[in-house]
């Protein structure tokens, strides 16, 4: 059997008795032309949504002040205010996801002035295990080299930070705690861990920072509640004055269409645009 697959496409199960309307009269309605029909023009494509409502100053933010407050005050402590000597200032930032975590650290790095250095694993990871150095190799040399700085970094406006973690360390804590043994000594530059919580059979946060480790390290922990109504309601608000000037592309939302949003979001600012998008799009089909 000869398996083709495009990236591009999205399936969607689509009737067509459902979606004719949405047509022009006297257009024969196929599978084919609902096709055609539900993927966004090259135009559409050339405008990235996503990108312009990424957060780039503290109003953008779907966070309470008073947690935007407190990771700006730990970075003015742990990297403005530190002049790279002793161990290793170590922030675990915790919360449901899209609740604005990692939005929340650029936005006070750039303020601030602190140059972020992240980890992302590898994208070969096979080729990676099976060729290279392993995942836990990497990762520590990552961490280890973020203490060397040239003579031209100032190590009060540097940050590490690390999200997305490697498989290894996840399977196998015990590596991760040795790699901080060995970084916390060493280190100049801060570390922002972020987690997302999930359910607590599958907690990173619990499976890679338990509260001996977090009192070992001095591991502050500072963690985010799920986006409130009232902020989220601010964001879409934002999002769509973006909408509204590209009526080319996008068809403002009913305001019931927003509340739907809001609901089902469930407190994930992510969630939240990602349904406001396909909600707006012109030419992206919609069941009746």
């Amino acid at each position: 059997m000869n398996k083709k697959s495009n990236k591009n496409w999205i399936s969607l199960d689509i009737k067509v008795d459902e979606v004719k309307n949405d047509f022009p009269v006297g257009t024969k309605v196929t599978r084919d032309s609902l096709k055609v029909f539900a993927v966004p023009s090259e135009t559409k494509k050339a405008y990235n949504f996503f990108e312009k409502v990424i957060p780039t100053i503290e109003s953008h933010l779907a966070v309470h002040s008073k947690k935007i407050k407190e990771v700006e005050e730990w970075l003015l402590r742990n990297v403005k205010d530190k002049c790279g000597k002793g161990t290793t200032s170590i922030l675990l930032i915790t919360g449901p996801a899209g609740s604005g975590k990692s939005a929340t650290i650029n936005v006070l790095c750039n303020k601030l002035d602190i140059r972020i250095s992240e980890w992302v694993n590898p994208v070969d990871q096979d080729y990676e295990l099976s060729k290279g150095p392993g995942q836990s190799a990497q990762f520590l040399e990552f961490l280890v080299q973020s203490k060397y700085l040239s003579l031209l970094e100032d190590s009060g406006k540097k940050l590490t930070l690390v999200e997305d973690f490697p498989n290894s360390v996840i399977r196998k804590p015990d590596e991760f705690f040795t790699i901080l043994e060995k970084v916390y000594y060493k280190a100049r530059s801060a570390i922002v861990f972020i987690c997302a919580d999930e359910d607590m059979s599958n907690n990173i946060s619990h499976q890679l920072f338990p509260q001996n480790i977090r009192d070992l390290y001095k591991i502050e922990n500072i963690t985010f509640n799920a986006c409130s109504v009232t902020l989220m309601k601010n964001s879409l608000k934002r999002a769509c004055s973006l909408i509204l000037e590209r009526s080319d592309l996008f068809t403002p939302p009913h305001n019931d269409i927003i509340e739907a949003i809001v609901i089902t979001s469930c407190g994930d600012i992510r969630s939240a645009m990602n349904q406001l998008y396909f909600a707006s799009l012109k030419g992206f089909v919609r069941s009746k």
